[in-house]
């Protein structure tokens, strides 16, 4: 209850950890506000910071309200209602912080690695099973095979070891 302007309980004011909101960088302050049941008439609000001297982030002024805020640092934020009016006010509030959404490109890292290391392994795999160009002893003589060299052209070898 917000009493006449000019009087002392004319300002409510509330740093938002004592509403039990832990609020910090990249949340999200989800509000709304009514004064009289949204019957008026209007009074003003707003979110500020007294860290480094005052900064006020909004300003609102009406017989309800309601929006969104975007956290931008670490500070002790405060909201603030004034009555200006000579009756008093009944105000009521909701408040909800969003929290930032998690960074979740570690997990993807977690995935991707070993997906990669297992198509390594099985290209590597068939790789080394192919390797073998020159079948030996297949419509030829036993123990010889014909290697390619660098300028393409194709010689005898002697036999391999272990034949005779």
């Amino acid at each position: 209850m917000l009493t006449p302007g000019g009087t002392a309980n004319a300002t409510f004011h509330a740093y938002l950890s004592t509403l039990g909101l832990p609020i910090g960088p990249g949340d999200v302050l989800v509000w709304s506000w009514s004064a009289n049941a949204a019957m008026g008439p209007p009074i003003a609000f707003d979110i500020h910071s007294h860290v480094g001297g005052y900064l006020e982030y909004l300003n609102v002024t009406g017989d309800r309200a309601n929006n969104s805020w975007s956290v931008p640092g670490s500070s002790d934020y405060a909201v603030q209602w004034t009555n200006p009016n000579p009756q008093s006010e009944n105000v009521t509030y909701a408040f909800q912080l969003v929290p930032p959404p998690l960074d979740l490109w570690p997990l993807y890292l977690l995935l991707v690695a070993p997906l990669a290391m297992i198509g390594a392994l099985i290209w590597y795999s068939r790789r080394k099973k192919r390797r073998s160009h020159w079948p030996v002893g297949r419509g030829r003589r036993a123990g010889f095979q014909k290697i390619d060299i660098q300028d393409r052209r194709y010689i005898i070898c002697a036999p391999s070891h272990g034949s005779r």
